[in-house]
């Protein structure tokens, strides 16, 4: 058996608004049902879009540390509130053998993308390593087959933050640790 990587993770993440949440939480329960998924949908009080893993980490005082510098880095982001929509769901393949049902975007997620690049560059700035690729996507329900890519009714929000968080790995639970308003350019 492999050793797990890391107790502790660290992310930059972009929350949906209140209304938005419920609507996708509702998604999550119909698709459940739907296409009989057996997992759980995500608790409401975590969806949200990845924007950057800063780490995992296996002690508390190394995700302390990088999360200073990731507020140092954050704060030099220019980015002004954008609407961020997705129309369709599909599932992904996890390297843990699940099928992670998730909502995804076309041309509503250029904003999300936008703020990805301007974030990986500040992050990288101070030492961050980034990945060039970035998937825009919420994760409704962790489920035991493929679901092939569907169209739904969109679900939109404006993007008025970011957020950084600490993640307790495996116990679906995130610490807010700061977030930062959009309100300057790109």
């Amino acid at each position: 058996m492999s050793k797990p990587r890391g107790k502790f993770g660290l992310y930059l993440l972009v929350f949906p608004d209140a209304q938005a949440a419920v609507r996708i939480e509702t998604l999550a329960h119909h698709c459940r049902s739907e296409y009989c998924l057996q997992g759980e949908p995500r608790p409401r009080s975590i969806l949200h879009v990845s924007l950057l893993n800063l780490g995992l980490y296996d002690d508390l005082k190394s995700p302390k540390f990088a999360a200073l510098e990731a507020s140092d880095a954050a704060e030099q982001v220019r980015a002004t509130p954008f609407t961020v929509a997705f129309n369709y769901v599909q599932s992904f393949s996890h390297p843990d053998g699940r099928y992670p049902l998730v909502l995804r975007g076309d041309d509503g997620i250029v904003g999300l993308e936008k703020l990805y690049q301007c974030l990986g560059t500040c992050m990288r700035m101070v030492g961050f390593k980034t990945r060039p690729d970035f998937t825009p996507h919420v994760t409704l329900i962790y489920g035991h087959r493929r679901i092939s890519e569907r169209s739904i009714e969109p679900i939109s929000w404006t993007v008025r933050e970011f957020s950084l968080v600490l993640s307790l790995r495996g116990k679906t639970k995130y610490i807010l640790l700061d977030r930062w308003p959009l309100g300057g350019d790109f």
